[in-house]
């Protein structure tokens, strides 16, 4: 299993590296009032492979408001995180508790902020060579989290045109981890 979860992670992140090196470039509009897409990815023991966007979604919760992914005690995840808006990406950021481990960050000027709860991982746009998807990827580890339930959340910004505000659209769930 563990060289399945490998594999998946070096497939991932040759595809971030092949994203990189193909022409994203956009142009930014001069109006532009449609935020930008969200997509998490994240493949896992108990989840398998589980995508969540927004749109259609800005909240993933299962039948009757549980939570919507089962994860595995002292496990590893893979996330990818991909903001997708024609008119240039200003900001792609994915949030998770501090308290988990993260490895295997892959992302073009990742900038990485930890408040004492929470830990944010950041990629950010260039309004001079705007690009229409920002990536970032990772893993986390579910140690110490047993029977817990926390928060994922992710955030996309565009530059809302040459002179507009910029548009966000938000995307979390609240994973729990079986004891």
């Amino acid at each position: 299993m563990k060289s399945v979860l490998c594999k998946q992670s070096l497939v991932l992140s040759s595809v971030l590296a092949l994203a990189a090196c193909i022409n994203l470039s956009t142009t930014i509009p001069a109006v532009d009032s449609v935020p930008p897409e969200v997509e998490l990815r994240i493949n896992g023991p108990l989840t398998g492979p589980k995508v969540l966007s927004n749109p259609p979604t800005e909240v993933w919760v299962g039948e009757l408001g549980t939570q919507y992914l089962d994860l595995a005690p002292d496990a590893s995840y893979h996330f990818a995180l991909f903001v997708r808006d024609e008119g240039g990406v200003g900001r792609a950021t994915f949030s998770l508790p501090a308290a988990l481990e993260v490895s295997d960050l892959v992302g073009d000027g990742l900038v990485v902020e930890v408040d004492g709860v929470a830990r944010r991982l950041t990629v950010r746009g260039e309004r001079s060579n705007p690009m229409s998807v920002l990536a970032l990827s990772g893993r986390f580890r579910t140690s110490g989290a047993a029977g817990s339930l926390f928060d994922l959340g992710c955030e996309g910004e565009d530059f809302g045109g040459s002179s507009g505000p910029p548009n966000q659209r938000f995307l979390y769930t609240s994973p729990y981890v079986n004891p």
